[in-house]
């Protein structure tokens, strides 16, 4: 299935860059001219198997598989200007537009998903978000990680909220890191330390999928030892009501589409 990607950012390059990580078994992936740096780094590392469209309408005639990867703020704007066939397949990256808002917009396309991948993609690891479920697309994706494939438009929303940690995530190690350094460990070390740590406890998230992480907290808690202090603090201080919230104001964003 040939492949294009109207739209050439961050996550265009995180799949096209997992999709091809192995060898390019996709041999011809059309990029749109949006976003010039990306789509010209991806040609240029992916000669014969990625190619860059004089325009998007362009990437439309050359593929069968349609990735809408712009910004929600000009979805609707670049989506109006473009003619869909009814053989395309429509997977739109764009967050906080519905499938409602945007079938009309890929019409006469009657095959339109909605996707979240990660920029994990590119090392073949990122949790992608799927709906409506789809056999095609999602072996697509699972060569770039795994699949969560949902039918409920609420669930899929709140997949979508939960992938908005991902900052906060690295603001938590920033502050780690940093208090670290003010304790006169030099800059490069307190980042691997911390990084070293996190990476050890995805790893053992990953090695025990059976596990809730309410138990993997219990797991990494001595009675009176030094995990149980901060994640006292913590609770104590409203840190976790506060990322419950936090997902709550995401989540109400993207029901109301803004």
């Amino acid at each position: 299935m040939r492949l294009g990607f109207v739209g050439a950012g961050a996550i265009t390059e995180a799949i096209v860059t997992g999709l091809l990580r192995e060898g390019a078994r996709e041999t011809d992936i059309l990029l749109s001219p949006r976003g010039a740096d990306v789509a010209g780094r991806l040609a240029n590392r992916h000669p014969g198997a990625v190619r860059i469209a004089a325009d998007n309408q362009a990437v439309l005639e050359g593929c069968d598989m349609v990735f809408v990867a712009v910004r929600p703020q000009i979805a609707r704007e670049v989506l109006a200007g473009l003619r869909f066939k009814d053989t395309h397949v429509v997977v739109s990256l764009v967050a906080m537009l519905s499938l409602e808002e945007l079938s009309p917009l890929v019409a006469p396309a009657a095959r339109v998903l909605r996707a979240i991948p990660l920029p994990a993609a590119a090392e073949g690891r990122s949790p992608t978000a799927l709906m409506p479920p789809d056999p095609t697309v999602a072996a697509l994706f699972e060569r770039v990680g795994t699949v969560t494939e949902v039918s409920d438009p609420a669930a899929f929303d709140a997949l979508a909220a939960a992938s908005g940690i991902m900052a906060a995530h690295f603001s938590m190690a920033a502050a780690v890191a940093g208090w670290l350094t003010d304790q006169g460990l030099p800059q490069d070390a307190a980042r691997d330390y911390v990084g070293r740590i996190l990476s050890g406890l995805a790893r053992t998230a990953e090695a025990s999928p059976a596990t809730d992480f309410a138990r993997l907290a219990r797991e990494h808690t001595t009675p009176g030892g030094l995990n149980e202090q901060l994640e006292r603090h913590l609770g104590d201080s409203g840190a976790f009501e506060a990322m419950r919230a936090g997902l709550d104001g995401l989540h109400r964003r993207i029901r109301e589409g803004r």
